[in-house]
């Protein structure tokens, strides 16, 4: 079997926050952004995710961040909605 790496800290977040560890997801999201071997379709996947992450716990400001550097591929246009959402 292959190893995924960008799914390595992708899924775990996600299980975290969905249990309501938001800052547990989001540091673990934040170690995967490190990854040399992150294309930039998965770097937007991670920044989406923690743009959701500080959106859900009411942080505007690093919300807006992460779905500004989130805008590539599949998540651009979800990034510009989410975006506008917020500063509105």
């Amino acid at each position: 079997s292959r190893f995924d790496t960008p799914l390595l800290f992708h899924r775990p977040s996600v299980a975290q926050y969905q249990v309501g560890q938001n800052d547990a997801a989001i540091q673990t999201l934040q170690t995967g952004l490190e990854l040399k071997a992150l294309d930039l379709e998965n770097k937007a996947k991670y920044n989406f995710t923690l743009g959701l992450l500080y959106k859900k716990m009411g942080n505007k400001e690093e919300a807006l961040k992460y779905f500004k550097t989130a805008e590539y591929g599949s998540f651009r246009n979800a990034a510009q909605t989410e975006y506008s959402d917020i500063s509105l």
